[in-house]
């Protein structure tokens, strides 16, 4: 029985003709009638004050419970966030503050730690494949327009400078242009400056569809789960497995290592580099840099070794 990852916001565009060269017709499977349904693409981001002045966010699928994690000052002062685990001989990841005042990241439990992946990997899932003209991204934009966020993010090296620029993006004047910012990076018609899919980067001819395509749509049915797409698209695009990440923590936790391992982190670094430098909004700026610090939390606590492959582009 295939098990339905279906992003519940529809894309409304695909690729245009000229911005990326593709390779097969890449068809998806379709989810069997069975299948549980996870709107794991259903971001909800309610950022407030919950009593004793913590910052809250509730982050889940729609239509589910919403996972509730809460952040804010210690007895001590010290900004805690819990987001890993300990104990079990993985890395320990604590957010708090260093003697220097330098932000760190240690954990507290495994759960604590699957479900700040679900939380960061589906907000940053969300920015990167969906549009954000479409109305269902206007919660999650106006949340990130504040500060109560930042409480709940892992408290990494860059994120004030990350979220600032976010921010500054989502002002009324940068704002009015982030529709036309993302058709141009990501979509076209033009060449991409930063193309979102993985065999872009480990083709050696930078096409769409290439052989990790293959192999990461093989390891997906492998393991029962079928990608139901609005559209013809191949399945290693950025923010598709960022959803697919935050879905496995939430419902497979033992494929995820392997997806981040394996199929996101060979590459996902060049391309946030290309993001950060093809652009000059300040959200996708702050966008790219978010990510990139995430990624790196995520691979370290969890102790990940990405192979080195050769990158293309």
């Amino acid at each position: 029985m295939m098990t339905d990852f279906s992003p519940a916001q529809r894309r409304d565009c695909s690729p245009r003709p000229g911005a990326v060269r593709q390779r097969g017709n890449g068809d998806l499977r379709a989810a069997s009638a069975d299948s549980r349904p996870s709107d794991v693409g259903a971001v909800t981001v309610d950022c407030g004050a919950a009593c004793g002045g913590r910052a809250t966010a509730h982050r889940g699928a729609a239509g589910n419970d919403a996972a509730t994690s809460s952040s804010g000052a210690a007895g001590n002062g010290v900004r805690t966030s819990s987001c890993g685990a300990a104990g079990n001989g993985e890395a320990a990841l604590h957010c708090g503050t260093s003697a220097n005042g330098e932000a760190t990241a240690l954990c507290a439990s495994p759960e604590e730690a699957l479900r700040t992946i679900a939380f960061t990997g589906r907000t940053l899932g969300a920015l990167l494949y969906y549009s954000p003209a479409r109305p269902e991204q206007q919660p999650l934009l106006h949340a990130l327009a504040g500060d109560a966020w930042l409480e709940e993010w892992p408290a990494l090296p860059g994120l004030a400078e990350a979220g600032a620029l976010m921010q500054q993006g989502l002002v009324a004047d940068q704002r009015a242009t982030l529709e036309q910012e993302f058709q141009r990076l990501f979509l076209g018609p033009h060449a991409l400056p930063a193309p979102q899919w993985g065999s872009v980067y480990l083709d050696e001819e930078s096409v769409v569809y290439g052989e990790s395509t293959l192999a990461l749509r093989a390891w997906l049915r492998q393991r029962g789960i079928a990608p139901a797409l609005a559209t013809n698209e191949p399945e290693d695009h950025c923010g598709l497995l960022l959803l697919l990440s935050a879905w496995l923590a939430e419902n497979a936790p033992s494929s995820l290592d392997t997806l981040l391992e394996e199929h996101l982190l060979p590459w996902a670094p060049r391309f946030l580099t290309l993001l950060c430098e093809g652009t000059v909004h300040p959200f996708y700026q702050g966008l790219g840099r978010l990510t990139r610090i995430t990624l790196a939390h995520w691979r370290q606590y969890r102790g990940l070794t990405p192979p080195v492959r050769k990158l293309y582009r």
